[in-house]
């Protein structure tokens, strides 16, 4: 309760009067917390891809694939994957989801409030590339063939 307490007021600093970002512009740091309530700093200097999934079947779809790949393939790639969960019910959240999500071997960076900072695009997830501390290229990947392709050819 406490972490998510500080997620909260951390992301209110940092995103409560943010823009959608844009190519160009730099990711501001930030704290979310993952599925077993550890709170992540994130610095965009530390990352070159952030995928964020805004609806449970992007995200769902997203994992699945991602369980394809080896377990390290986020950290070796320096990629984030965030998944915007704040419309998700607390109890399915509690009971349901973040038991599955504890499953998986690999972080999942949880958004428990909504924050329009991230571009995105109906069922679809955000690619975000970043490159010395700036967005390069923004895209959207839809349906079970493209993200398979992406995640096989993202240029790692």
């Amino acid at each position: 309760m406490v972490l998510r307490l500080v997620f909260v007021l951390v992301s209110i600093c940092v995103f409560g009067h943010a823009k959608i970002l844009n190519q160009g512009e730099a990711i501001p740091p930030f704290s979310l917390p993952d599925q077993f309530d550890k709170v992540h700093q994130v610095n965009s200097r530390d990352f070159k891809v952030l995928f964020v999934a805004f609806e449970k079947e992007v995200a769902v779809l997203f994992n699945t694939l991602l369980q394809s790949k080896p377990t390290s393939f986020l950290q070796e790639h320096k990629a984030l994957f965030i998944s915007d969960i704040h419309e998700m019910p607390l109890f399915i959240t509690k009971m349901f989801a973040l038991p599955k999500m504890r499953e998986y071997p690999y972080p999942v960076l949880l958004m428990y409030e909504k924050r329009e900072v991230f571009p995105q695009k109906e069922n679809a997830i955000t690619v975000i590339h970043i490159d010395k501390n700036a967005i390069t290229h923004i895209h959207f990947v839809a349906g079970e063939e493209e993200i398979k392709a992406m995640l096989d050819t993202i240029g790692f």
